[in-house]
């Protein structure tokens, strides 16, 4: 059954919709060998193409988005009034094929707190009350240990504490990869387990805002370095709780341009390192999510051949694309504030853009 005879099953039911809905997710779960519930997903997904955010089922029928992306923008929106839904999907729908799902899952979510800050304020303080950590056995015998729906900005401390350690251990000369040595750190801390290295707090939080959202002027998403963007008042909570947890900060006018940046760690940064990454949020690698505080920060114009470091010449890279810009022979540039071309091995161009969407 394919989505145009879901969508044909759906206007023969007239107006009930609960019975078309059962009807066809049975129709659906037959044909397809499907479970009830995967069975019901689809049919909540033809509808929500066809029906409810009909430029989504067109832009995938044109080939020019792909069944991952649609698939983000109709659960990035399923929470909102149709209308709400329709003027986001219209907002991004232009753009979201030369996104990466992370990246166009990140815009749907600051679209959403743009769109009703106190509907998505109260979703996450919802989602907070459910706060929860569980444990689930795996096919392999293995198990997973999760902490679920928790405040992002400790979620994202917390692992960065993690990675500190790992990466001490790894520097020490600990033979075993990267992500074995942070899930044994964070089970030995979880279970009290001495630790060679104990852990910091590390200045690792970084929360990007607008200057109104901090003043309380507006409601603005603010945006959470690792994770994307946040409620303003994630954002406003972490800077009036500075004094117990070092963090970097940026704070920028209206049209996004950086106003100030600093840290309260007591050590601070170079200032260099610190307009370099409140400059570029992210590793500017094409596509590349990896936080700019996770990063390196790459010379763009060899510091062999210059024998200088200058603040505007100094770009993050996460240390895989790190090696790729220097091992291959990519080059890149800056096309215009924020805009990096970046030029493959075989002359292809690519551009990307790593400030964000505007914090309006």
């Amino acid at each position: 059954m394919d989505m145009v005879a879901v969508e044909n099953h759906f206007l023969e039911q007239g107006d009930d919709g609960a019975k078309a809905f059962t009807g066809t997710a049975a129709e659906f779960g037959v044909a397809g060998s499907l479970t009830r519930r995967g069975a019901e997903g689809e049919v909540t997904l033809s509808d929500a193409l066809w029906r409810r955010l009909p430029a989504v089922g067109a832009a995938l029928y044109r080939g020019d988005i792909d069944y991952r992306r649609a698939r983000r923008l109709v659960d990035g929106t399923d929470h909102l009034p149709e209308d709400a839904a329709q003027a986001i999907v219209d907002d991004l729908i232009g753009v979201a094929g030369e996104l990466t799902t992370g990246q166009l899952a990140a815009r749907i979510r600051r679209r959403c707190i743009d769109k009703d800050p106190a509907e998505a304020k109260s979703r996450y303080e919802q989602a907070i009350e459910n706060r929860a950590a569980m444990t689930m056995p795996n096919q392999d015998g293995t198990a997973t240990f999760m902490i679920h729906s928790a405040a992002p900005a400790e979620v994202y401390a917390a692992a960065r504490n993690v990675d500190y350690i790992a990466k001490q251990l790894k520097a020490a000369g600990d033979k075993r990869p990267i992500d074995q040595i942070r899930s044994d750190v964070a089970l030995d801390l979880l279970q009290g387990k001495p630790h060679v290295h104990k852990p910091r707090v590390l200045g690792g939080v970084h929360i990007h805002t607008s200057l109104e959202s901090l003043t309380r002027l507006a409601d603005h998403p603010g945006e959470l370095a690792g994770y994307g963007p946040v409620i303003a008042d994630i954002a406003r909570k972490t800077a009036e709780q500075q004094q117990n947890a070092p963090w970097e900060y940026t704070v920028t006018d209206s049209d996004g341009r950086i106003i100030a940046t600093g840290t309260t760690q007591r050590r601070p940064t170079s200032s260099q390192a610190r307009f370099a990454r409140s400059r570029n949020r992210t590793c500017v690698f094409p596509g590349c999510r990896m936080p700019a505080i996770d990063s390196d920060l790459d010379h763009r114009i060899d510091y062999a051949r210059v024998r200088r470091t200058r603040s505007d010449d100094l770009y993050p890279h996460c240390r895989h694309h790190h090696g790729i810009k220097h091992d291959q022979g990519w080059a890149y540039r800056e096309v215009e504030p924020g805009k990096i071309e970046y030029t493959t091995r075989l002359g292809y161009k690519y551009v990307t853009d790593t400030r964000g969407p505007p914090l309006e």
